[in-house]
């Protein structure tokens, strides 16, 4: 019987144990709230490319300044500029602020098919390099863009913009 009551101890003893290093593993890969932006409602945006859709996330740099992937993910629909055509809408970052840069690699949302009522889903990553305005400390991605005129208009889903500093 005391047999018995040793292994079962000895064997709780280790379950705690790996219940502890799984959590701690868990917690060490959690991302911070501020290097993803989950958007779960409707929103419209209207006009010509490029303006801030106001949808930022961040990362903080550490002193030897690191390349950052930035991804954006979304359910879309473009409302047609006619019966006829429906036009691109171009999508970049502004880097802390910055210009809204439509150069860092995919750069459009457009309809594939003839159905311009239904939503489609699009994904673009960009590769920020430290030469595109990264600095040390907090850098800001911030999501921006728009159509070929002043009267386009995209309507997103739900979207997620997310940053990584590349390993």
């Amino acid at each position: 019987m005391q047999k018995l009551f040793k292994a079962i101890c000895k064997n709780a003893l280790r379950l705690a144990l790996l219940s502890l290093v799984v959590g701690f593993a868990t917690s060490a890969l959690a991302v911070s709230p501020k290097e993803v932006l989950n958007i779960t409602r409707n929103q419209i945006f209207t006009g010509g490319c490029c303006f801030s859709w106001g949808e930022t996330v961040s990362v903080t740099e550490p002193a030897k300044i690191a390349a950052v992937v930035v991804t954006f993910e979304s359910d879309f629909m473009l409302t047609p500029i006619d019966q006829f055509h429906v036009e691109p809408f171009t999508v970049g970052l502004m880097i802390n602020g910055g210009p809204c840069r439509t150069d860092l690699g995919p750069n459009t949302l457009h309809e594939n098919h003839e159905d311009s009522a239904a939503f489609l889903l699009g994904s673009l990553e960009w590769i920020v390099l430290p030469g595109d305005g990264l600095h040390k400390g907090a850098n800001t991605f911030t999501l921006c863009g728009g159509g070929p005129q002043g009267s386009s208009k995209i309507t997103l889903g739900f979207n997620t913009l997310a940053v990584r500093i590349s390993k």
